[in-house]
């Protein structure tokens, strides 16, 4: 084996985040940039790993043999049970990680394996793998049961990865590798993100190879800064976007708001308009009422003229009968006179 390559630091993005966005957050996230290096420096033909839940670490490999075109095989072992409180439920998470593997990794010879790690020991021969992650339970003896039944799957001079070995809730993996760094020369690790130790169990070539390319003196701790400044950057673009978000309805709500009032000033308008029409129809009533009060005291006085001009003409009727009556009287008188004395000549 010859290797002179540089260590080359990059500066990637992960498409596994579009689908699943909380892995920027995820307790491997401060890992993804040295994993992402590591896998171009050393280009592994194979890799295992122990416990991947969501994915974090696993698509970050992924990513790194999509770009950098490796031939590497990924081999991922998970039980994908679900966690106790967990928003969504094991079957759920690996069918989730399932599709963002068929989504932006299908050409990535990546295989799954939903099962117990012991279960999967068969499937692998001894000293076939390039790089082991170990990432399932976390107690000392979790780690320590991992470690010692993947170990002998593990090719001369390849390299394990321990996570949870700073971590603030996990003490047994802690003292797992206060343990293991007594025991073997060739480590370094992270103490960010929960912290990971870099292992060379089967020789020191690779660790040699770091050390030569500058890793320790001029990049190692770069991945902690950056690590740092990404972390915050994410959560400042998740506050930004929240903020966005927030302006957003609250524009939304200010124009439903500005929406509500314009129709309270219409129907107020129209309730305006109704009240003077009723207003300008009681007006047209009141003026009505008082023509027809006047018209039928016209009629009344009219009626009253009436009445009287028929009292009199009775009272005509009554007087020209009473003459009529004189006048017959005053004729009949007359010709009885002719008819007893005679006509005066």
């Amino acid at each position: 084996m010859n290797h002179d390559e540089p260590w080359v630091v990059s500066d990637p993005s992960y498409d596994a985040d579009q689908l699943n966005p909380k892995l920027k957050f995820a307790y491997w996230e401060g890992h993804r940039d040295f994993a992402y290096d590591l896998l171009q420096f050393v280009r592994p033909e194979r890799l295992v790993e122990l416990g991947s839940q969501y994915g974090c670490s696993l698509f970050t490999f992924c990513q790194a043999v999509r770009d950098f075109k490796l031939s590497t095989e990924i081999n991922a072992v998970d039980m994908w049970s679900g966690d106790i409180g967990a928003e969504m439920s094991g079957e759920e998470v690996y069918a989730l990680v399932q599709k963002t593997a068929a989504t932006y990794y299908p050409e990535v010879k990546l295989h799954l394996f939903q099962m117990r790690f012991d279960q999967a020991l068969p499937d692998f021969a001894d000293e076939s793998i390039d790089i082991l992650h170990i990432d399932g339970g976390h107690t000392f003896e979790d780690v320590e049961r991992d470690f010692t039944t993947w170990l002998p799957k593990l090719k001369e001079n390849g390299i394990v990865l321990f996570h949870d070995v700073y971590s603030p809730i996990d003490q047994g993996s802690c003292d797992h590798w206060e343990k293991t760094k007594k025991e073997y020369d060739c480590y370094f690790d992270f103490t960010h993100s929960c912290g990971l130790g870099v292992l060379f169990p089967k020789g020191r070539y690779w660790y040699d190879k770091l050390e030569a390319a500058g890793f320790f003196k001029y990049y190692k701790d770069l991945y902690f800064y950056r690590s740092k400044y990404k972390y915050t950057q994410a959560r400042f673009d998740e506050l930004k976007g929240l903020y966005e978000e927030r302006y957003l309805a609250i524009e939304q709500q200010s124009k439903m708001i500005d929406e509500r009032d314009a129709r309270i000033a219409a129907d107020e308008k129209l309730v305006a308009e109704k009240d003077a029409a009723i207003e300008a129809q009681a007006k047209l009533i009141d003026e009505r009422d008082r023509s027809l009060n006047e018209a039928h005291k016209i009629a009344e006085e009219r009626l009253g003229i009436v009445q009287q001009q028929g009292n009199i003409i009775l009272t005509l009727q009554q007087q020209n009968a009473e003459y009529e009556a004189i006048i017959k009287r005053h004729w009949m008188s007359r010709l009885e006179f002719r008819r007893k004395y005679g006509e005066k000549k």
